[in-house]
């Protein structure tokens, strides 16, 4: 054999010692631990955090009464409204009567409900016939709201908007659209969110979370028309409401999508 076959057999050898010697000190050592034992690595924490919109405890449905009990209505009217503090419910004046073949009828009693069905008797404290505001009070209600952030109107055309509702017992619809403009009448937008009967009252949102209007009717092609959130902020103060306004609000709008749907495109029985 020659040398250079005996060189090539002898580093053969040394690379599969070498081999043999790893797999071993392997074999040897603890069995790591699983991985659901294992502590997850620390989050980086931030000045702002992105915070879900509590819509369960922020809208409600606002319901109209006329009759001798609430099971048993003469007239009965319903649509939606958001607390504003946690005994204050904004939402939309012309809720607060009920249609009949003589005109409208003043409400004999009104009720806030909950997305769970929990109801509170509500007071009206003031109204403004112009802008279609109203402001109620449950201060004897053991339940409290979460106080949507109402923030200074600035929306532009094109911004992005959501319009929540509560008019219905299965759960919250949110309309999707564009700001189309900004003063159809005063006071008033219009955004291309497609709304039906049951929406009016409810808060009108810019993609930071923070209120930036109330839904009070919608055109022939329904779309929304919003009250908009400098005139909310000037009615509440009128009324005696001091509010923090907010300057950003947070991050993300979020809703809890198993109490959340998106509007189907149908059309409405009739306007509210």
């Amino acid at each position: 054999m020659s040398n250079r076959h005996l060189l090539m057999k002898r580093i053969l050898a040394g690379l599969l010692l070498t081999v043999l010697v790893a797999i071993g000190a392997r074999a040897a050592l603890p069995p790591p631990p699983p991985t659901s034992d294992l502590p997850e690595p620390a989050r980086p924490r931030s000045a702002t955090v992105a915070l879900p919109l509590r819509l369960r405890t922020t809208v409600v449905a606002v319901c109209s009464i006329v009759g001798p009990t609430a099971k048993r209505p003469i007239g009965f009217a319903r649509g939606s409204g958001f607390f504003v503090t946690p005994r204050h419910v904004l939402t939309c004046r012309h809720l607060l009567s009920v249609p009949s073949p003589e005109g409208a009828v003043p409400a004999e009693r009104i009720i806030v409900e909950f997305v769970d069905g929990r109801q509170c008797d509500a007071q009206i404290v003031a109204t403004e016939k112009a802008h279609d505001l109203a402001l109620l009070e449950v201060d004897a209600c053991r339940w409290r709201g979460s106080p949507a952030l109402i923030s200074r109107f600035a929306l532009q055309p094109g911004d992005r908007i959501r319009v929540a509702g509560l008019f219905d017992p299965s759960g919250f619809w949110v309309a999707h659209g564009h700001v189309n403009a900004l003063a159809v009448i005063d006071g008033f937008a219009l955004a291309d969110a497609k709304v039906r009967s049951g929406f009016s009252g409810g808060p009108v949102f810019a993609d930071d979370a923070t209120v930036q209007g109330m839904l009070s009717q919608r055109d022939d092609a329904r779309n929304a028309v919003f009250v908009r959130s400098d005139v909310l902020l000037s009615f509440l103060q009128a009324a005696g409401i001091e509010i923090p306004v907010s300057q950003g609000g947070v991050r993300a709008f979020e809703v809890r999508k198993q109490n959340a749907r998106s509007e189907p495109k149908r059309a409405p029985s009739s306007k509210k």
